[in-house]
């Protein structure tokens, strides 16, 4: 096996000067086995915002990627990563890379002969959570609101907070100071918080085609059921009977109605946790671990 890892000199225009390929890229082993970022005589500038793409001079190839629901103008780029399904862009040099990509979904999500729902059901000792900082999300309110006239609704955020902050902190500027040296650590205290619960709030922040965050992926990894919307082709992305799926019911009673169906019928629930999280169990087109590679090769060797 060849361990040379290819040096790329890239700049990342960030609000965050401390963030480079390496902490971008950094849950994606076999992308950080291949490369080294640098940040020295930049080659490559990869960039998020439209209004900073304005402020890049020089002759750098020019990559976009975004964590948020915003379209990629190919005009403006030399490749872009986004949401959008690659099927509404029609650009080559086009590829779609959710949020939960970068974070390390893959075979990770792929349920071994031993998945046990039994076991799972056992350990999960609370309903429902909801983890939240935005508060302007309309529908996503209005759920909670609604869900929380059945049973509690825990809420460590800062929407709706109803409980201490996850890892007891009493502030997050005290949060924000233990995890200073990753900007990824809060999400595997998230994934351990979400445990004991049997289902999760996943909805985004708004309505937005292929537009699918790591909300859904993180209560995958704690073995919860998740409630989902935002991204009405979140079939593209996962098989939507491992989880409830707004889309498949048509309005919020209907979904709150299934979430205490689940809650009550513990066959019921542990029949749905058994269903496998990527469609027959293997991974899709966006996790493909060899088809992110060759883009990365076509764009830095």
């Amino acid at each position: 096996m060849n361990t040379t890892r290819k040096v790329v000199d890239m700049v990342v225009w960030s609000w965050n000067p401390k963030v480079d390929g390496n902490v971008l890229f950094e849950n994606m082993p076999y992308v950080m086995n291949r490369y080294r970022f640098i940040r020295k005589n930049p080659r490559y500038v990869l960039y998020s915002k439209h209004s900073q793409r304005k402020l890049i001079s020089g002759k750098f190839v020019k990559i976009f990627l975004t964590s948020e629901s915003i379209s990629p103008k190919m005009n403006e780029c030399d490749w872009a990563f986004g949401f959008n399904l690659e099927e509404e862009i029609r650009d080559d040099r086009y590829m779609r890379m959710p949020n939960y990509v970068r974070l390390g979904a893959g075979v990770n999500l792929i349920k071994p002969k031993s998945y046990s729902p039994v076991d799972i059901l056992k350990s999960k000792r609370k309903f429902c959570t909801f983890i939240y900082s935005n508060r302007s999300a309309n529908v996503r309110n209005e759920f909670f609101k609604r869900l929380s006239k059945y049973k509690k609704v825990d809420s460590p955020g800062k929407v709706f907070n109803n409980m201490p902050m996850i890892g007891g902190f009493k502030t997050t500027q005290e949060l924000e100071y233990h995890l200073r040296n990753s900007m990824y650590k809060k999400y595997d205290m998230k994934v351990e918080f979400l445990r004991d619960y049997k289902f999760v709030i996943s909805f985004e922040n708004k309505e937005f085609l292929g537009y699918t965050s790591e909300k859904i992926y993180h209560a995958m990894l704690a073995n919860c059921l998740p409630i989902y919307w935002g991204n009405p082709a979140i079939n593209e992305d996962f098989n939507t009977g491992s989880f409830i799926n707004y889309y498949d019911h048509g309005s919020m009673d209907a979904v709150i109605d299934r979430i205490v169906q689940l809650d009550k019928d513990h066959d019921l629930y542990m029949k749905c946790l058994a269903q496998p999280w990527y469609p027959n169990n293997r991974v899709t087109r966006y996790t493909d671990e060899d088809r992110i590679l060759n883009r990365f090769r076509r764009i830095f060797g």
